[in-house]
């Protein structure tokens, strides 16, 4: 039910941070996607190997211009939220022992054969 382009922004932003969390583990970088439909919604999350959020940041982590990288501009996850909420769905970070996980997920278009059963 979401518009293609703005998830494909919110894809890119996603995996962009991922890759870029990992640039320090060099071959051992892991950036894992994933989909899956649970019932009447999609489920996508993306996750990577790198060092996590740091706790201090979490509570800010969808509020514009937050970022821990130095040529951030700590946009990205504050626009995949707008995004994701208008097509009413929900983004959060998702507890992890190590790395982060981002969990994105929205409502699931009924196609033509469900909806007239």
């Amino acid at each position: 039910m979401a518009d293609p382009v703005e998830m494909e922004q919110v894809v890119f932003n996603l995996v962009r941070n991922a890759i870029d969390a990992t640039a320090g583990e060099g071959s051992a970088a892991k950036v894992l996607v994933s989909l899956k439909q649970r019932g009447d919604a999609v489920v996508l999350e993306i996750s990577d190997n790198g060092p996590g959020v740091p706790a201090e940041l979490r509570p800010r982590l969808f509020t514009p211009f937050t970022t821990t990288r130095g040529d951030g501009t700590g946009l990205g996850l504050a626009l995949s939220q707008r995004l994701v909420e208008r097509a009413g769905g929900e983004i959060a970070l998702m507890d992890s022992d190590q790395g982060a996980t981002f969990r994105v997920v929205l409502p699931r278009k009924v196609g033509f054969k469900e909806a007239a059963q």
